[in-house]
């Protein structure tokens, strides 16, 4: 803390000067010196360089010795009377001239003596555990008071800044600046070396008001010990630790080696620090008189302004001590406490003018010469507050000096001792206030994803890198897909090809901020993707209709079974496709769809099966109605070899065969009766497990064939329409059905594959012999292929005798119970197999009963 006094020094790198007591205030100030201002134009006034100002300093014969303009205070001058005019006298000429706001004395300043303890030197290491390293912390009370006893007094557990656990949340940063306006600072002490400020431009560690150099070392001690408390490097195995373990500590010279200086070179060094981005300024001195151009400089600073309160034991709010009592907003006023959380003896207080204490008696930091001191004082209270400030705007620079001051005064810690004698109550708590600053911190949107780019579907994982602690994100992903958008690391998936911006708000208790990135996705239109096919197997002789579903589709160019095309495709729609099956060998094949953007990846959902086709010819049989008894040739000769004979149906059934599993034909019948078929699982008596169901009329004759290719299905000839009705399952109306007309009513119905593409129907006219061979299922039956075989009164039949993939067409005679199989669908039916079976009422029938 320091005081006004009567002294001579060295002002601004001036000669001697002397120091005159004002007969009324009884203040001393510097002789011939006087700072005035003059009005701006904002004021009314002239500008300061009008020559009306010029005419003012020539008829007092004074001489400009600086102009503060130029640091930030328009028209504020400090002039030297040269020719032997009198301060006061000087001062009464220039408030008559209408153009000057105001002027007084340079009033001097000096450091009022603290309460010091011996020179300590840093020697040896003391480790404690949770806390800096630094050997001599364990006597830094006002940082961690355990109760340990400092200087023969016994501390109070917890009477202290709280210093510890606001180094968890932040112990400084050198990208913040205070500046310390003292006696100087010894800027090559090793505990205090680091964390000095170096000006970037000249590469000096501030500025030397008293000799007007760039050398601001301390040649006292109290600008250095003030120091040491706002940034001696922390955690450094060296001496102490400072409340900011990283700062940059800026040194502003304006007290000589005794102490002494004057208000002129303080504005000078409130100014420097002002201009070169001090965020803080920690003053442990004042006076008690008003200065109007000292105010006007912490007025006009960005910084927050440290004040120490004085060490006069005194009332504030009576007897205003300054720069502390200045109203400026952005001042703190600091009193001192000591170990136990009492206001200190020496210290000032005052409800309406001093703001908060902080601890202030026996602190511990360091001094000249690479020493430690003991000292006490409002001085040592000031450079606590100064030092939470710093580690507040660490944690969030955007803070103005106004915002760290409140978060400052409303996160103390209230303490009976200061009812009533500070405005808070309270006494310094960093952890409150930098737990506080955190909380202000508005979060900082950001964020990335990975895929940024890949064809359809893009599965994109985004990952929140936002700052500031938020709680809550709200996403867009720009597709209008609002799934988990409130999530904090969403994974997302683009399903339509584009480019897409995406945004993020990140909220915290303090607020939100949004980012976004305009483009940041880009979907392309990739490969298509099979998803899943239907159905999954098919015969090895092919004609399998497939729908594939899947994604990508519009504009397919092909798709394969295994390395084979299908025989044809059909685009539904960009996630449809029906293709038939080409012909293919047992076992399982990938089915891929191409399109412009590449080839579907294979994968288990696109897997078709082809199912071998017996390779055995088809053999007769007969239906003997007489005993409904089922006879089945092993060969298609005389007797029929080895015959398989087992009831099954009743004797006025009428018979048919189909391969109604797909592992070979077995038998069943159509009762005229009911209209319902019976469908044997195996050639046996009672024909294993049976699937009964009506389909169609009792009148209609009964057909069966793999109509769709996908196995055996049922179908009716209607003889009064000469309809076909073909079924679409195996089921109880047969399922989706399909009925077209074909051939005569008097018509013998038939159905065969007759060119390996697939079943369709035929007719047998038995009043010419002739039969009639449809190439589709429709009307009329599409090309029709007509050939005579057998005799009019013939029974037709239909197998693959050879085994080739194709049916051809036989007859039963019954006036001789011959069979006679065609090896061609042609006139005469090419090579003729003729051979006896059965008995002449038997009812044929064919099939490849393995």
């Amino acid at each position: 803390m320091v005081s006004s006094i009567n002294t001579t020094g060295s002002i601004s790198g001036s000669s001697a000067v002397t120091f005159t007591t004002d007969p009324v205030t009884r203040r001393k100030y510097v002789t011939g010196h006087v700072i005035v201002r003059f009005k701006s134009p904002n004021d009314g006034g002239l500008s300061v360089s009008s020559d009306a100002v010029r005419q003012a300093h020539a008829r007092l014969g004074a001489k400009v010795l600086n102009d503060f303009t130029t640091g930030g205070l328009t028209g504020l001058q400090l002039v030297q009377l040269v020719n032997g005019t009198d301060v006061q006298t000087a001062i009464r000429e220039y408030q008559a001239d209408p153009d000057v706001l105001y002027a007084e004395p340079d009033y001097a300043i000096s450091i009022t003596p603290d309460e010091t303890g011996p020179v300590v030197r840093s020697t040896g290491t003391l480790q404690i555990a949770s806390i800096p390293d630094d050997p001599l912390f364990s006597n830094q009370w006002s940082l961690d008071n355990t109760g340990q006893a400092v200087s023969g007094i016994t501390g109070t557990l917890g009477a202290d800044i709280n210093a510890t656990p606001a180094w968890d949340i932040s112990t400084g940063s050198n990208s913040v600046i205070v500046a310390v306006v003292d006696t100087g600072v010894d800027y090559n002490h090793p505990d205090l070396a680091a964390n000095i400020w170096t000006n970037p431009v000249d590469g000096t560690h501030g500025w030397n008001f008293v000799a007007n150099t760039p050398n601001p070392l301390d040649d006292n001690g109290h600008g250095t010990h003030v120091s040491g408390t706002i940034g001696a490097v922390g955690d450094n195995n060296l001496g102490v630790a400072g409340v900011n373990w990283h700062v940059q500590i800026m040194a502003l010279k304006f007290l000589d080696a005794s102490g002494r200086g004057s208000t002129s070179n303080a504005i000078s060094a409130i100014l420097y620090a002002n201009a070169h981005g001090a965020s803080v300024i920690s003053n442990s001195w004042g006076g008690s008189g008003y200065d109007q151009s000292l105010k006007d400089a912490i007025d006009a600073s960005p910084a927050v302004v440290v004040c120490a309160a004085g060490n006069n034991a005194s009332d504030n709010d009576i007897i205003p001590v300054y720069p502390a009592s200045y109203t400026s907003a952005d001042i703190i006023s600091v009193a001192a406490t000591d170990q136990n959380d009492q206001r200190a003896s020496f210290s000032d207080y005052g409800p309406g003018s001093v703001h908060l204490a902080a601890p202030g008696v026996n602190i511990q930091s360091t001094y000249s010469d690479g020493n430690y001191m003991y000292m006490s004082g409002t001085s040592q209270a000031t450079p606590h507050v100064s030092g939470v400030a710093a580690l507040v705007k660490s944690i969030n620079p955007n803070l103005t000096n106004v915002q760290i001051k409140d978060i400052i005064l409303n996160n103390v810690h209230v303490l009976p001792s200061l009812s009533g004698k500070v405005s808070t109550g309270g006494r310094l708590d960093a952890y409150k206030a930098v737990f506080a600053a955190e909380a202000s911190l508005l979060p900082v949107a950001n964020f990335t994803g990975n895929p940024k780019t890949g064809p359809v579907p893009l599965t994109v994982t985004f990952t929140d890198l936002s700052t500031n602690g938020p709680t809550a994100w709200n996403w867009t992903f720009g597709d209008g897909n609002a799934v988990n958008a409130t999530v904090q690391d969403p994974v997302h998936t683009y399903l339509t090809p584009g480019n897409y911006a995406v945004s993020l708000t990140a909220t915290n208790k303090a607020g939100s901020s949004t980012t976004m990135k305009t483009n940041y996705i880009s979907v392309t239109v990739g490969p298509p993707t099979v998803t899943a096919i239907s159905p999954t197997s098919g015969t090895t002789s092919g004609g399998t209709p497939v729908t594939i579903t899947g994604t990508g589709f519009t504009g397919a160019t092909g798709v394969k079974f295994g390395s084979t095309a299908a025989t044809a495709f059909t685009v539904g729609n960009a996630t449809s496709i029906t293709a038939t099956s080409p012909a293919g060998t047992a076992g399982t094949v990938d089915v891929t769809v191409t399109t412009s953007s590449g080839i579907s990846a294979t994968s288990s959902a696109d897997q078709y099966t082809y199912v071998v086709v017996p390779t055995a010819s088809a053999k007769v049989g007969v239906f003997r109605s007489s005993t409904g008894t089922f006879y089945l040739a092993s060969s298609n000769t005389n007797g029929g070899g080895t015959v398989n004979a087992f009831t099954f149906g009743l004797p006025t059934d009428t018979p048919i065969r189909g391969n109604w599993s797909g592992h070979g034909a077995t038998v069943g019948v159509f009762r005229p009766s009911n209209g319902v078929f019976y469908l044997a699982s195996s050639n046996t008596n009672g024909g294993g497990t049976v699937n009964a169901f009506n389909y169609g009329l009792p009148t209609d004759t009964p057909i069966a064939g793999n109509w769709n290719g996908q196995g055996t299905t049922v179908g009716v000839f209607r003889s009064s329409t000469g309809t076909f009705y073909l079924a679409s399952s195996n089921t109880n109306g047969g399922g989706t059905v399909n009925a077209f007309t074909f051939g005569l009513p008097t018509d013998t119905p038939i159905a065969g594959n007759w060119n390996g593409q697939g079943t369709t129907v035929g007719v047998f006219r038995s009043s010419t012999g002739t039969f009639y061979l449809a190439s589709s299922n429709t009307n009329g039956g599409g090309t029709v292929n007509a050939f005579t075989f057998g005799l009019p009164g013939d029974v037709p039949i239909v197998g693959d005798w050879s085994g080739s993939g194709s049916d051809t067409v036989g007859v039963f005679r019954p006036s001789t119970g011959v069979f006679y199989l065609a090896s061609s669908n042609t006139n005469g039916g090419g090579t003729v197999n003729a051979f006896n079976y059965g008995l002449p009422t038997d009812t044929p029938i064919a099939g490849n009963w393995i």
